[in-house]
């Protein structure tokens, strides 16, 4: 935080191949502080998702599966958990083929198309 110089996390995204640079690997680490700026927290979110998407065409990445407030964050910006979701499109199906360990659950997200114009 600015105001105590308290670490509350940590982000970034990287290409998981060079050869396919498109694909990038999303990860967050962060403190039990996170809880306290969960506002500002997810406003900052999206701005780094905005970069994230001028780079990378598809982030994934697993996650715990009782993180419930992380999903929670995540799902707000658009990723995909592909076991749970109730219609399940193409991408999902291919997600659910890779293993994962246990108690662990791959999520992704697309970056958005954008129409003619925009």
């Amino acid at each position: 935080t600015k105001k105590d110089d308290i670490p509350v996390l940590i982000a970034g995204a990287w290409a998981v191949d060079k050869d396919n640079p498109q694909i990038g690997c999303v990860w967050l680490l962060s403190t039990p502080e996170i809880t306290k700026h969960k506002i500002c927290f997810l406003r900052e979110m999206r701005k780094e998702i905005a970069k994230y998407d001028e780079k990378f065409s598809l982030l994934y990445n697993q996650i715990y599966i009782k993180n419930e407030l992380a999903k929670s964050w995540l799902k707000s910006v658009g990723f995909r958990f592909p076991r749970s979701e109730k219609k399940p499109n193409v991408m999902d199906k291919a997600f659910r083929k890779i293993e994962v360990p246990e108690n662990f659950e791959i999520f992704y997200r697309e970056r958005p198309l954008k129409g003619l114009g925009e």
